[in-house]
């Protein structure tokens, strides 16, 4: 089978499978969950087209080829007004995906917005299925500035039309999102198929942690309000007065928000190490002792599932959309109300304690393996796109 998928990816992950000496640009860092996909159906033998953008080629479109994996980058226009509206994405996706069309048996895209909106036009002509990501009604309530309101509206007018697609098929990537489609739109009945975590991030084993607990928390902005950061900056103060502990704080942050934190000390042991690259995140994580995710809403949350890959125990919203589902009501990590330092707190002190995060280690990981390996995950996309062809 030749699957086509359209979604953000980086190809310099890939870049072994690419004849003679091509050099992919290392690009869309915080696309791990498509990264996972994709490798998982070339390691199923599947062929894969994937079409990408790079935000700052704005020179021409580039290609990648080999034998089993095609990449497609394509490039962005100058103009500010037409890189902020994406439809020159669209427009370009949709070229590209046209040239290849008679050689692609079904076409994959991801998240709800301009990667998705290109393919609507081949909807109907050959399968084509939108994996839902994130859950754009929810998000822009949360903007607070006026660029980022703008940029969500911008998203709404893709999710829209994605939504008004009738041959479309949708994929929710948790029972989260599978209730939030349903909510929207009664009449779809959108297949269940989650995210999955590459197959060798999944230690069976881990004898070594930090001496002194260090607890890290991960999201592409830190400071996104969305991510609930300072709650846990502010629970982390507390358990300070506990025990000598630190904090890492992995991703891109607005400066503004930082020093507003400093000046309330709440940075005090705490490291911020901006944005990093996935095998770094996977490197930070080995060197920590807890994972803690106070997010109040992710649709699925991946990172989850690479803290409890690399064995340390897992802290998530008890009411944060799919976190629950992921660890699994409780069963594979620590679920807490988020919004509430004493119980981000608590959780804390529970995390450090070796007779609850052991077995909840120990039970994650074949909970890992059976569930979301990207092997497992691979199959059962597989099996939903056989059915269409």
């Amino acid at each position: 089978m030749r699957i086509a998928i359209v979604g953000p990816a980086n190809p310099f992950e890939f870049k072994s499978y690419f004849n003679g000496n091509q050099n992919p640009p290392n690009i869309n860092g915080n696309a791990a969950s498509v990264n996972a996909h994709i490798q998982s159906l070339l390691d199923l033998g599947q062929t894969v087209e994937v079409f990408t953008y790079d935000i700052n080629n704005t020179n021409s479109n580039l290609f990648f080829k080999g034998k089993q994996l095609r990449f497609t980058v394509i490039s962005r226009k100058k103009n500010i007004i037409i890189r902020f509206i994406r439809m020159d994405i669209v427009r370009n996706l949709r070229k590209e995906i046209g040239k290849r069309w008679y050689d692609i048996d079904v076409i994959h895209a991801q998240w709800t917005y301009e990667y998705a909106y290109a393919i609507t036009k081949f909807a109907g002509g050959k399968p084509c299925f939108c994996t839902v990501r994130d859950w754009c009604p929810y998000q822009i309530p949360l903007q607070k500035r006026l660029g980022d309101k703008l940029y969500w509206h911008v998203n709404r007018f893709f999710f829209k039309r994605v939504f008004a697609t009738s041959d479309l098929h949708f994929i929710a990537n948790s029972e989260y999102t599978y209730a939030c489609i349903k909510a929207y739109r009664a009449q779809l009945t959108p297949h269940k198929l989650f995210n999955g975590i590459k197959s060798q991030f999944i230690l069976t084993e881990r004898t070594h942690y930090p001496a002194t607990t260090t607890f890290v928390s991960i999201a592409q902005s830190i400071t996104e309000p969305r991510k609930n950061i300072e709650k846990l900056l502010q629970a982390f103060q507390k358990l300070r007065t506990y025990h000598d502990t630190k904090l890492l704080l992995i991703g891109a942050y607005d400066e503004e928000k930082v020093n507003a934190w400093r000046g309330k000390g709440l940075l005090n042991q705490v490291e911020l190490r901006g944005s990093i690259d996935h095998d770094s995140v996977i490197l930070v994580l080995d060197g920590c002792s807890v994972l803690v995710h106070p997010a109040m809403e992710e649709t699925f949350g991946n990172i989850l599932l690479e803290g409890m890959a690399r064995r340390i125990p897992v802290i998530g919203g008890l009411h944060a959309g799919g976190v629950p589902q992921v660890l699994g009501q409780g069963k594979y990590g620590i679920l807490c109300d988020v919004t509430s330092v004493d119980s981000l707190l608590q959780a804390m002190l529970k995390a450090e304690d070796p007779k609850i995060a052991q077995p909840l280690i120990a039970d994650a990981t074949t909970y890992l393996q059976q569930n979301f390996s990207s092997d497992v995950v691979g199959k059962k996309h597989l099996q939903v796109y056989q059915t269409y062809i």
